[in-house]
């Protein structure tokens, strides 16, 4: 008998080449924030038209879709509960959604799936509570035969990533950043007010707590009072742009190769940003971002 691998990566769900990657959707299977609105930006506008003739999914059942852009082959919609203090029902309905997301892998004789961490974002369940769930379910779920060899939970955040990691899955982080830094060149934009400012990370970090201090560096490089949104780098020597800021955002442009995630935002050893736009006031720069 197969053995199926189960294990916790941290790695952006859109980009994995898996059969299919689980999708933690709303009833009426539309467009939304978090995980959801990152696959349907990802797969393109033919996902939300597919996901029209699906709809509506009770909360704890599960709709199958392709994939279209992804590299994934279909997209599972699963619907987890919103968290209303844990007397609702919230656990079965939690489980419900994991069963039925590996009841249609199985119809569909898929071999590898990737599920989010249901129900953690907006609709707030505990974090250890819903990693509990999931990790119990899928176990007992895979002691039934069937096709799937293969279960990854991905995130991006490394306290979820922790989270299953207590729960005896086996946890696959970034490599260690060993010779990176980034530097960040604002001058072109905004003249006397820009600066060119350099981050260099500890061989022993983690890629993925590097760029997490790079961004809150950035909050204190931009005194911005909100997360600074709009703030767009483009890497000097590759063209790459990346948009969008908030945490995260390095491990939204992350790569993977072979399945397993890679430095993210391609920095290998040294890369040099170079603000390109932002918001239109100057004066949010500090005259001395870093104190120096």
């Amino acid at each position: 008998m197969t053995m199926t691998r189960l294990e916790a990566v941290f790695a952006d769900i859109t980009t994995l080449d898996v059969d299919a990657v689980v999708n933690a959707a709303n009833n009426a299977l539309a467009p939304g924030g978090g995980v959801c609105g990152a696959i349907h930006r990802a797969a393109g506008p033919k996902l939300g038209v597919a996901c029209m003739t699906r709809r509506p999914c009770p909360t704890g059942e599960a709709r199958i879709t392709p994939g279209f852009n992804l590299r994934a082959r279909h997209v599972i919609h699963a619907v987890g509960p919103r968290w209303q203090g844990g007397a609702a029902g919230e656990a079965a309905s939690l489980a419900a959604a994991y069963r039925s997301s590996l009841d249609l892998a199985r119809q569909h004789t898929l071999a590898t799936i990737a599920f989010p961490a249901i129900s953690t974002g907006v609709y707030a369940y505990p974090l250890d509570e819903a990693t509990q769930i999931a990790v119990a379910t899928v176990r007992i779920s895979l002691s039934q035969p069937g096709s799937i060899r293969h279960v990854i939970f991905a995130t991006v955040d490394q306290r979820t990533l922790d989270a299953y990691g207590r729960q005896g899955v086996a946890t696959v982080g970034l490599e260690p950043a060993a010779k990176t830094q980034i530097s960040i060149d604002s001058r072109a934009l905004l003249g006397d007010h820009g600066q060119l400012w350099t981050m260099r990370c500890d061989p022993k970090t983690p890629v993925h707590q590097f760029l997490d201090d790079v961004w809150y560096e950035l909050r204190r490089f931009v005194r911005a009072r909100h997360y600074p949104d709009g703030w767009v780098l483009r890497d000097r020597a590759t063209g790459h742009v990346f948009d969008n800021l908030g945490p995260g955002w390095a491990a939204r442009h992350g790569q993977v190769q072979d399945g397993r995630p890679i430095t993210a935002v391609g920095i290998v050893h040294e890369s040099e940003l170079e603000v390109i736009a932002g918001p239109e006031s100057k004066s949010v720069f500090k005259e001395n971002p870093l104190g120096s």
